[in-house]
């Protein structure tokens, strides 16, 4: 099936791409339960089919391009993920492949068109793949030399551009935000957000580590100030300005501000569990009240014919969500819904992304544990605490190590 003729929905199911955490060495020999290796079955007879004339990004540019071309990286990189099938690795290095062919410089800098969210969107599934390569000893040494070429043409180059480019901020109270133009919504900065993550995983440079952690800090800490408190969960907006790039000059916002909608809390939520796992911001209290905000608000609270709604709308085409899958890892219902999601249509533009996600997903359970604190707790002593300034650290939860 090729995207453009994917339903009008695709762009949310896309914003949930979703593995709960890395994916570095975690792959086995079958999936999980005899009903997860049979969805995988399914998953894998389709990739077979449809991959070999599979050419989703060579007709997009921009923005367009991640969104595009995204869902076959990731399901790429969760398939072998989870199954350590080296087949799905030469499909993956094909795609990856073309795109590098394809980077152009523009303005001096090189990229698919300077889109922060198409970039973060690719890059994402490319360094995650790196981690692979990094720490599987059962990658074939052919691939594990694509991913040092990969990485060699993404850090810093296609990173730490946004600097020169002015697309970076430095707002109030230890925050941060990406701008185009304007600051940029919540879920695309989350995406850059992961983005960084999976850079400061891979890059051999310490303070580039330090600076790719600083920033998604930065994030995260702004995406909390502007979270609300409604009863016993959070509800927050898809827009909240940041500076005056964001008024016109008669102090006017430039962009609306209203609760977030569509399926992209999915987004936001999987920056949330991805920061939390890295032992940044957000403590257990936060990541449950996210979870929370899912199952009160989003989901119709029927596990037999699960539906989900948007914290708000404004357009009745946008009157439709998907499961908030980042928080799948914390809850044990969101987990169950996730995998009812995945189940639906494997074989399908969807499940492209969506099973090997979820089988990752169904294979780590549900648990509090942070296995990326270890990072940051390493970047603290190696220059992160000096670019976060006072009150990097001393919380009060030990497992979280910047607040």
């Amino acid at each position: 099936m090729n995207p453009r003729n994917a339903p009008a929905c695709w762009r949310i199911a896309v914003l949930a791409l979703a593995v709960c955490c890395s994916t570095a060495g975690l792959h086995a020999a079958t999936p999980g339960t005899p009903a997860d290796a049979a969805l995988y079955r399914q998953w894998a007879d389709y990739m077979e089919r449809v991959l070999p004339g599979w050419s989703a990004h060579k007709e997009y540019w921009g923005e367009d391009l991640g969104w595009q071309a995204a869902p076959t990286l990731r399901g790429l990189v969760d398939g072998y993920a989870c199954s350590g099938d080296q087949r799905w690795l030469r499909y993956l290095t094909g795609q990856v492949d073309d795109l590098m062919a394809r980077l152009k410089v523009e303005d001096g800098f090189p990229g698919w068109g300077h889109s922060l969210t198409g970039e973060a969107l690719l890059l994402e599934p490319i360094l995650e793949f790196i981690e692979l390569a990094q720490s599987d000893p059962a990658m074939p040494a052919q691939y594990r030399r694509k991913a040092e070429q990969y990485l060699k043409a993404i850090d810093p180059a296609l990173i730490t551009k946004w600097d020169a480019m002015g697309r970076w901020k430095e707002t109030h109270a230890g925050c941060g935000t990406y701008v185009e133009g304007i600051t940029l919504p919540h879920n695309k900065n989350a995406h850059v957000g992961l983005m960084l993550l999976a850079a400061a995983r891979v890059t051999p440079s310490p303070e580039r580590r330090a600076d790719y952690l600083a920033k998604a800090v930065r994030l995260a800490r702004r995406w909390r100030k502007f979270l609300k408190v409604e009863d016993d969960h959070y509800i927050w907006h898809y827009w909240d300005a940041a500076g005056r790039w964001d008024y016109d000059e008669k102090g006017k916002s430039r962009h609306w501000t209203s609760l977030e909608h569509r399926g992209y809390g999915a987004s936001d939520t999987r920056f949330v569990a991805a920061a939390y796992d890295h032992g940044i911001v957000f403590d257990r209290s936060d990541v449950e009240m996210h979870c929370r905000t899912f199952l009160e608000e989003i989901w119709n609270g029927d596990s037999e014919s699960p539906a989900y709604r948007p914290l708000g709308w404004f357009n009745p085409q946008y009157d439709e969500s998907t499961v908030f899958v980042g928080l799948a890892r914390f809850d044990p219902k969101i987990l169950e819904l996730y995998g009812k999601q995945a189940a639906q249509k494997p074989q399908h533009w969807h499940g492209m992304y969506r099973v090997p996600a979820y089988l990752l997903a169904a294979r780590r359970g549900v648990g509090f544990e942070r296995r990326r604190a270890d990072l940051v707790r390493e970047a603290l002593s190696a220059g992160l605490r000096e670019k976060l300034g006072p009150g990097a650290g001393g919380t009060q939860d030990p497992g979280l190590l910047v607040r």
